[in-house]
């Protein structure tokens, strides 16, 4: 007769549960996995799928009961791993779409928002486009994978229930992407904008020149067909950029 004790019974349990939590917190954060149009079920099948995959790799874990302030302790660890692995790449996402923000601003089409299917909230439209082109390089290069694999070795950076070093390198990592937003939206919006700014200051000029021109009926269209000729123009440099911005994002997180 097959008896199982208690002892056991919470090892098990804590051998799925704990790696579920950091499974689970990284899907709930991370770009493209957290899309508002994947239902909550799959989501969280998904994570029961990677952590059931994931346990049986890990070393013994700390016989911690998930009721006791030691288990909470832990898992609350668990969830921070987690988000911290989905923010760093949503930090890169934010800056995408910031630029196209910026892009939209200098292009007259601030007011011309739309509902964003990454973030589930309205956006310009710009901010939008840009932000489905990224998880479209995102898909492209495996970056779900790479997610997955990365928060795979995180168990081996960061064993369960054991205090690492390495929390405070996580946390400072975490700190310098979330300071690159801003030069990732300037590095991507810069050659646009350099463009629209010289467009208006000679829209500028010339109602200086000619004050009965009608700055709304001739600078606004004149604006949008600039900036968007130049978002078609600088396409393949663009995606690139986002490509390399992505890959190193992913590069940190497996370091």
């Amino acid at each position: 007769m097959l008896s199982v004790t208690d002892a056991q019974l919470i090892a098990w349990v804590n051998a799925f549960l704990l790696p579920l939590a950091r499974v689970l917190a990284m899907i709930a954060t991370a770009p493209v996995l957290n899309h508002k149009s994947i239902p909550v079920t799959v989501k969280i099948g998904l994570g029961a799928l990677i952590a059931a995959l994931i346990a049986p790799t890990l070393p013994p874990l700390p016989n911690a009961i998930l009721l006791s302030w030691n288990g909470i302790l832990v898992l609350l660890q668990q969830i921070g791993v987690g988000v911290a692995f989905g923010f760093t790449l949503q930090l890169i996402f934010s800056g995408i779409e910031f630029a196209g923000d910026l892009i939209g601003m200098q292009m007259g089409l601030s007011f011309a928002t739309m509902m964003n299917p990454q973030s589930g909230m309205a956006s310009p439209v710009t901010g939008t486009f840009l932000s489905i082109i990224a998880s479209l390089v995102f898909l492209s290069i495996d970056g779900h994978l790479t997610m997955v694999a990365a928060i795979s070795e995180s168990f081996h950076a960061f064993p369960i229930g054991i205090p690492s070093g390495g929390s405070a390198l996580m946390a400072r990592d975490l700190a310098s992407m979330g300071g690159q937003v801003f030069s990732i939206a300037l590095h991507l919006s810069l050659p646009v904008v350099a463009v629209l700014t010289i467009c208006n200051l000679a829209l500028g000029v010339m109602m200086r020149a000619a004050p009965q021109l009608n700055l709304m009926s001739i600078g606004f269209p004149i604006s949008l067909l600039v900036g968007l000729w130049m978002m078609w123009i600088c396409a393949p440099q663009l995606v690139e950029a986002m490509q390399g911005h992505l890959a190193n994002g992913m590069a940190q997180l497996m370091r």
